[in-house]
């Protein structure tokens, strides 16, 4: 079970509603290496079960890693570099037997920044080995670095990966995404039935409540992903013909919040597929075809919401009683509703961001902060960790080698 946050502040409308309602590494790398495996229920807000540092200092420093050394690097990452100077890149990267393993203190790897200083790194498991004991086969690579100043904007950049052992850090955040995430009602979502009911839910009760419908996918020094399902209730239950149905859709979210960053990543799985399970409540009763006038997402003032995907009847934006409220589906003309049929969903991907933060945020919506591991060989002299590789070729089941196309052209291939 999640454990609820240890206080909920307020400030400036949030949380204030209206008045009115173990193998070793392959080949000659370093060794002894104890992993970590990130992935498990941990307290949102009061760090680790004991297994991680109190963070890197002083706010947004250096992990004090040391640097990244040319016989240490196993693989390569590249990206074209983005806008932002100050960023969390992510990336895959196909591993060897035994380097991430169960139930280790330490991050085996280490990205490697300006002048090789290893930055703060975090790692999670994307999918594992046949056997437990080999660990994960494919990791997913989080790391605050910056943009080097001698690199512009939409020109390639190598990022360099190095077996680096180190601590694993709690996440350190900027105060306004930790208040979105402590304050009741700061994200909500807001519905209108034909009849001009409102029903709202605010999608991180249940993790602030310690329900078990929340569940942290990931947490580290650079990112935490909070799972959650809810359910859009009436803000007034009324009866007869024309009163409120049970409820409206339900919602499976998640939110993930960066380190030093002042937005928050927000994808929306909305449904109309309850299962009835609990005849005790009326949350999960099921629907038959359910129409609704619209869904709005409302946020406290100097939040905004940047979209990954354009589509139709979203982004309209208001302001009301000091929170912002955007249409991710739009009222439609002349009284006439929008259907989802019973058994149906839909999703939204969005980032929520403050005020001065739109470059940044529209750059994470549109996966601009993504690098990809580069086939050749390592300093030391061995294959690097990639696709290419035959000792760690994990595409598909069938484990393939990604084929090599030079003979296309890269620019080709982009375009």
């Amino acid at each position: 079970m999640v454990s609820p946050f240890n206080s909920l502040r307020h400030y400036e409308g949030y949380g204030q509603e209206p008045s009115s309602q173990g193998s070793q590494p392959m080949g000659p790398w370093r060794s002894g290496i104890a992993p970590a495996l990130l992935c498990g229920l941990l307290a949102a807000c009061s760090g680790g079960a004991g297994d991680s540092g109190p963070g890197p200092g002083t706010s947004f420093s250096s992990t004090n890693d040391g640097v990244v050394a040319d016989n240490e690097v196993v693989a390569t990452v590249r990206m074209q570099a983005p806008n932002t100077e100050d960023f969390i890149l992510s990336a895959t990267l196909p591993v060897p037997p035994g380097t991430v393993t169960e139930d280790s203190l330490t991050v085996p790897i280490s990205v490697a920044g300006v002048g090789d200083i290893a930055v703060p790194t975090q790692i999670e498991v994307v999918s594992r080995y046949p056997d437990a004991d080999d660990g994960a086969d494919v990791i997913h690579i989080l790391a605050h670095v910056r943009r080097p100043d001698d690199v512009a904007a939409g020109e390639m950049i190598d990022y360099k990966v190095g077996l680096n052992p180190h601590t694993r850090y709690d996440l350190e955040l900027e105060p306004d995404p930790e208040l979105l995430l402590q304050a009741p009602g700061a994200i909500k979502l807001v519905a209108e039935d034909p009849m001009g009911h409102t029903y709202t839910a605010d999608v991180l009760t249940s993790l602030r409540d310690g329900s078990e419908r929340a569940e942290i996918q990931m947490d580290g020094v650079c990112a935490r992903r909070i799972k959650t399902h809810e359910v859009l209730m009436p803000t007034e239950q009324v009866a007869g013909a024309l009163g409120t149905l049970p409820h409206m859709m339900g919602v499976h979210s998640y939110l993930t919040v960066f380190r030093g960053q002042n937005y928050a990543q927000l994808d929306l799985h909305v449904h109309n597929g309850m299962d009835g399970r609990d005849p005790t409540v009326s949350s999960d009763d099921l629907l038959d075809d359910l129409f609704f006038k619209d869904l709005k997402l409302r946020l406290p003032s100097g939040w905004h919401v940047a979209f990954a995907f354009d589509a139709p009847g979203q982004g309209q934006v208001a302001q009301d009683g000091g929170y912002t409220t955007t249409d991710l589906v739009q009222a439609q003309a002349a009284g006439k509703m929008h259907l989802m049929p019973k058994m149906s969903h839909f999703v939204r991907r969005l980032v929520l961001y403050r005020s001065g933060w739109g470059t940044q945020a529209r750059e994470l919506a549109r996966s601009q902060n993504v690098a990809f591991c580069q086939p050749g060989m390592a300093p030391i002299g061995l294959p690097k960790w990639s696709w290419w590789n035959s000792e760690t070729a994990r595409y598909y089941p069938q484990n393939h080698r990604l084929p090599e196309l030079d003979y296309v052209g890269m620019d080709n291939v982009r375009g």
